[in-house]
């Protein structure tokens, strides 16, 4: 149901999912109460979690938005390359069922929290010991900016305002934390997993029979995205073996494990934890399955410009300034800077833009080439839902579901009673 430009169900699920995750974190704080002004209770359960807590709670800290987003992607741009993540968390529980055993037995006794505690008494260094904290926050920045643009991409889906929803949930995750603590995240992470595998699973399913089934949707695949190239191999080899020797130095991953109760439950959690790349792996599929739906790969969007109407005086300045803007030198500097495509044909031939697009964005130089052969899309409120429709059309006629002309038929309906929506 759609009311104006917002997805009303899809909204609906969101902010009751949105409440009881609130409701949740906050109630965290007295499940198993202990003293949340003790450093310790508030970042660590007070190292009381058992083997389903931690299991739930690293599962949660492991796989997030990176594994909703990023893989399936990889899989979606590249072809098998994104595949590398599932012998990356391979290695990584063998690394973690070595070391973080011992890392846990040596902090529980000393009373470390972080990496950074465990540095600073080892090698009695603050420099040493400041710089493994930053070394931490940078690194996990990333992780933030892809849980940030997953929300993002889920609030402009359904219609919601992206910057008060940012806003928003920054501000309940930094009051569960404050109140909760680890608790909070521990009870979040069951219920947030329980989701995920719900979701992979319905996902795993429906989708390929949405569009003709695993084989069908296989043989849409090109052959490339199916093998990995001979010249990719080192990038797949090292990326797995990096990956899985890094992700224990990452805080989020070690706080999960210095939580547990022992060193034989980081040991237990370091053997059944693959269980989740099981998942990561069905995930990975969903790339294919987007190939196979014949979603496009790179859809060209922009700003528009246009003059108001006002005074013949600001009329007049705006257009001169659009004529500025849009003329062929200021359009390819622009072009160098802001990741937009260029307005003119002709400003391909600047050589500041060739030598950008060549040493810096060879895939807009791509973009650029296949805009003589696209159109543009109508300026209509309730597009994005017409090109949901148009996706779904393409796929029932493709995987013989319906004919064309009733496929037409149906889209032109449901296309119709989406603008009359959007009036």
């Amino acid at each position: 149901m759609i009311v104006g430009a917002i997805e009303m169900t899809q909204a609906i699920i969101v902010a009751s999912v949105f409440a009881l995750i609130t409701v949740i974190g906050l109630f965290a704080g007295r499940w198993r109460a202990g003293d949340m002004d003790d450093l310790d209770e508030w970042s660590l359960g007070g190292r009381k979690f058992g083997g389903i807590l931690t299991w739930f709670l690293q599962g949660g800290s492991v796989y997030t938005t990176y594994s909703f987003v990023a893989v399936p992607a990889l899989v979606f741009g590249t072809g098998a390359l994104g595949f590398f993540a599932l012998p990356y968390l391979v290695i990584t529980y063998v690394v973690a069922f070595i070391v973080v055993p011992r890392l846990w037995t040596l902090s529980a006794a000393k009373g470390y929290i972080t990496p950074a505690d465990f540095v600073r008494a080892r090698f009695g260094s603050r420099p040493l010991a400041l710089a493994i904290t930053i070394t931490g926050l940078v690194a996990t920045m990333p992780y933030i900016a892809l849980q940030v643009y997953g929300i993002e991409l889920c609030m402009s889906q359904i219609g919601l305002p992206v910057q008060a929803s940012l806003w928003i949930a920054f501000a309940v995750l930094a009051l569960v934390t404050y109140v909760s603590g680890l608790r909070s995240a521990t009870l979040i992470a069951i219920v947030k997993d329980v989701f995920i595998w719900v979701t992979v699973i319905v996902a795993v399913i429906y989708i390929p029979i949405h569009l003709g089934g695993y084989a069908h949707a296989f043989s849409q695949v090109p052959k490339s995205h199916l093998t990995l190239p001979g010249n990719l191999y080192a990038d797949y080899a090292t990326l797995a073996v990096g990956s899985g020797l890094a992700l224990f130095l990452y805080p989020h991953t070690l706080t999960g494990a210095l939580s547990s109760s022992s060193r034989f439950v980081v040991q237990r959690n370091s053997i059944f934890l693959p269980v989740y790349t099981l998942m990561l792996g069905l995930l990975a599929i969903l790339g294919y399955l987007a190939v196979a739906a014949h979603i496009p790969n790179d859809p060209h969007y922009g700003a528009n410009i246009a003059v108001l109407k006002s005074t013949p005086q600001k009329q007049l300045a705006s257009w001169l300034f659009v004529k500025w803007f849009s003329d062929q030198a200021q359009t390819a500097d622009w072009g160098t800077k802001s990741f937009y495509m260029p307005v003119r044909k002709a400003a391909a031939n600047d050589e500041a833009l060739k030598s950008y697009w060549s040493s810096k964005d060879p895939q807009g130089k791509q973009a650029f080439d296949v805009i003589g052969g696209s159109i543009p899309e109508p300026n209509v409120r309730g597009q994005q839902e017409i090109r949901d429709v148009i996706f779904d059309m393409l796929t029932k006629v493709t995987t013989g579901k319906a004919t064309p002309e009733a496929a037409i038929k149906d889209a032109g309906t449901k296309a119709n009673d989406i603008l009359k929506a959007n009036q």
